[in-house]
């Protein structure tokens, strides 16, 4: 099931109820409601109510949640830099049901304004846009509905923009303070490449996991595409997978439109990273129509950056790094193509490579 929600107004919570006009849990209800809730209302207490006590969380920069006590600490971190925070779903998918229970995949925009001290020192007064995507497990737990599992992935570098006094341009480099010493630590010699052959056989293992599906194939299609463009570095071949006139929400807050602009914003990644592999570790899949599929891949990266690009000269660092890549792949005149793609990894932290 899928739903497209840009105002949360109207959705507060009033009980612990999350129940269709049936009587039914309402999975969409559940995380528009809990997320206004916790976020807009700043109602901290609830995330007892919401989130297990065994909640993990992956995300951005290596960030790994393994208690509630931890998760506290983040969001009050948070929303003491950002005090008038709202987060609006933008879009919502999932798959599962009251017996096994659901994942579920949200695109989503964080607005507030940096007016608390942060990490990054005193308040600046500016404002913040930050987008991100979230795939969640919720699951029961002694009776009652709660988040158990996430991977999120959100523009860790607009958090750092809106903290950082002066210039709001898309990447000033010379401006920003990004730890390239902490760089260090998941750069270079300590990471291990797979072969290119190890990595096949685990995009098709994650694939595979799926299950197949009577005509076309949501799973083959995305391991092809990222065999294609991504591993095998067919640029040429982008329209065998994209729309011409492909919407794409792309990570710090860019907006490409059609498949140049997607092709300009491939090619400048390839050549920071020549030598880049694409590892899929999930996938989720919703058909949502007869002719229409939402999907979620989150990833690896692997890769040296051994080439120019807009973050700096090449530092030949090895990198590694996450990301979740959300698209809806519909058919076009018989063919079938990515219309509309959101993406969220963590830049800032390819930033902060170039300065190492």
């Amino acid at each position: 099931m899928s739903v497209t929600e840009r105002d949360n107004a109207g959705l507060h919570v009033s009980d612990d109820s999350f129940q269709d006009e049936d009587g039914d849990f309402d999975i969409k209800k559940f995380v528009i409601n809990t997320t206004n809730e916790i976020w807009d209302e700043q109602n901290f207490d609830k995330i007892y109510d919401y989130f297990a006590d065994e909640f993990v969380s992956y995300g951005a920069e290596g960030r790994e949640f393994n208690d509630l006590d931890q998760l506290f600490d983040y969001v009050f971190e948070r929303t003491a830099a950002f005090p008038d925070t709202k987060v609006f779903v933008d879009d919502l998918f999932w798959v599962g049901d009251d017996e096994t229970g659901y994942r579920t995949s949200h695109c989503f925009t964080v607005t507030g304004t940096n007016t608390g001290k942060s990490k990054y020192g005193e308040p600046t007064g500016k404002g913040l846009r930050l987008s991100g995507i979230a795939n969640c497990k919720v699951e029961k737990v002694k009776g009652k509905w709660k988040y158990t599992e996430e991977r999120a992935e959100d523009d860790q570098f607009a958090i750092t923009r809106a903290c950082t006094p002066g210039s709001d341009k898309p990447y000033p480099v010379d401006q920003i303070e990004l730890d390239p010493e902490g760089v260090k630590e998941k750069t270079g010699n300590n990471l291990q490449v797979p072969s290119d052959s190890e990595i096949q056989k685990e995009n098709e293992k994650i694939i595979d996991e799926i299950g197949d599906r009577k005509g076309f194939s949501p799973g083959d299609f995305l391991l092809e595409l990222i065999e294609k463009i991504w591993n095998g570095k067919t640029i040429g071949k982008l329209e065998n997978y994209y729309s011409e006139d492909l919407i794409f929400h792309a990570a710090s807050g860019r907006e490409l439109r059609g498949l140049e602009e997607l092709r300009q914003d491939v090619l400048e990644r390839l050549s920071a990273f020549p030598s880049l592999k694409m590892i899929i570790e999930d996938l989720l899949v919703v058909q949502v129509g007869s002719n229409s599929f939402k999907t979620s891949l989150p990833y690896t990266i692997i890769g040296k950056n051994s080439g120019h690009s807009k973050y700096g000269p090449p530092t030949n660092q090895l990198v590694k790094f996450t990301g979740i890549a959300n698209r809806t792949i519909k058919k076009v005149n018989d063919n079938w193509k990515v219309t509309e793609k959101w993406e969220a990894f963590d830049e800032r932290k390819l930033m902060a490579i170039a300065q190492v």
